[in-house]
């Protein structure tokens, strides 16, 4: 029996008396829209996200009006930031703010950061990225129920989320929970601050999203990252974690974008594209900015996903999983350390026939003089293929073929996968405007 890691509680229906369970809808005194109790309205692709409140009074860290000795730009480097004794930090801190992770010194937070750094390394290891059981779990329900209603079901579905089958919330909750237990004070002061933060991905118009809290109306929430606050000497900053993105480093967001604040780095170089990530907090300190620049051949693009850090993300499952399972693209991907895929297939949802199978890639490393290569198959009938990916995903050698017979299956129910698409499609909808 596979290990559950989480159960959230039922989503509450909306309305502003008594239904017929009991459930009355409580006065909405929250600045966050949706907040109180999230809900899903009729006719809704996706339940409203949820946030917790702020955290207890923590008058070390807030936006503060700014401080000569706590320049806000300059070069990079090991600057001190506000140092004991050259004045007092002026002004209060506004609002509840959750417990920072403070340290005295730079060389104190580099320390902390390689323990976390070396954890999500392993986990990004031992865990595959993985879509391909959520979807499968949710076709065995749907074929357990005679209506043959996917939209039905949707709405009922309580997603679990298993030691074996990660997305991003399922990796994300492994591992907080895994710095959580890091032995001495690292472990005491992780668990105090980190959390789950929700993610906008692919932003048109940023500006105008800053300009106010989510609106859960339109909020698709489909990513999820680790954060926590942090306060380095008294200067301000987010430690961010994405194993959902292969992303194999802390990434420190600076207040004041000095060391060790995390500039642009390569996330991916791979022969058709590269990838290079950058971060940066927004003036209000409620949204890290996350820049993607991507280059194939002489084309290059910049995206924008915004992450919500004033406040941690209590919908992970309710949300951003379940709105995974509809998503229209399946994977199951390994990495090493480093954050690179090694082995894995991937493929776009489409109606197949039963003996064509699914559509996928399927790829595997191997090494050629001496460097390790990967090796892509379009054929899935192609069996040494399919054999050395199941190795190298730590499966028997047809445990491969079999999920994908499995998927193959579901993939053939054209009544099963156009309501699936359909789902996918509205949601794509609701957040167009974002």
């Amino acid at each position: 029996m596979e290990e559950l890691l989480i159960a959230e509680p039922p989503v509450e229906p909306i309305s502003s008396y008594r239904d017929e369970s009991g459930y009355k809808k409580p006065v909405d005194d929250s600045p966050l829209r949706g907040e109180s109790e999230g809900g899903w309205p009729s006719g809704h692709p996706l339940p409203l996200p949820k946030w917790g409140p702020l955290g207890d009074p923590d008058p070390g860290w807030g936006p503060l009006p700014p401080d000569p000795a706590r320049p806000a730009e300059g070069r990079a480097g090991r600057g001190p930031g506000h140092v004991p004794g050259t004045g007092p930090r002026t002004g209060p801190a506004t609002g509840h703010r959750l417990t920072a992770v403070r340290v005295e010194t730079v060389v104190d937070y580099e320390d902390l950061a390689a323990r976390v750094e070396h954890t999500t390394q392993q986990l990004l290891r031992d865990h595959h990225y993985n879509t391909l059981g959520n979807f499968l779990r949710f076709y065995s329900a749907y074929s357990q129920r005679g209506d043959q209603d996917a939209a039905r079901l949707f709405r009922e579905y309580r997603p679990p989320i298993t030691a074996a089958h990660h997305t991003c919330v399922g990796l994300g909750m492994t591992l907080q929970r895994q710095l959580s237990a890091l032995p001495g004070s690292a472990g005491v002061r992780l668990r105090a601050a980190l959390h789950l933060v929700s993610c906008e991905e692919a932003i048109e118009n940023p500006a105008a999203y800053l300009s106010e809290v989510p609106s859960p109306t339109t909020s698709e929430k489909e990513h999820v990252l680790v954060a926590a606050r942090v306060d380095i000497g008294g200067r301000r900053g987010v430690l961010l974690l994405d194993p959902g993105y292969h992303v194999a480093r802390v990434v420190t967001v600076m207040s004041d974008g000095l060391y060790p604040h995390t500039g642009w780095f390569t996330q991916s170089d791979e022969p058709e594209v590269r990838r290079e990530y950058m971060y940066t907090l927004s003036p209000d300190e409620k949204y890290v900015l996350w820049t993607v620049r991507e280059t194939r051949g002489e084309r290059q693009t910049l995206s924008v996903n915004l992450v919500y850090v004033e406040r941690p993300y209590l919908s992970a499952v309710t949300v951003t999983e379940r709105r995974n399972i509809v998503y229209n693209f399946r994977s199951l991907l390994a990495r090493n350390t480093k954050g690179q895929l090694t082995a894995g297939v991937y493929f776009p949802l489409a109606v197949v026939s039963a003996d064509a199978g699914p559509a996928c890639t399927v790829f595997y490393s191997e090494v050629v003089a001496g460097t390790s290569v990967k090796r892509r198959e379009l054929d899935v009938e192609q069996e040494l293929a399919l054999v050395l990916c199941s190795q190298q995903l730590g499966m028997h050698d047809d445990q491969l073929e079999e999920i994908l017979t499995k998927v193959a299956h579901v993939m053939a129910d054209a009544t099963f996968i156009k309501q699936v698409l359909d789902i996918n499609n509205a949601i794509e909808e609701m957040s167009d405007d974002n």
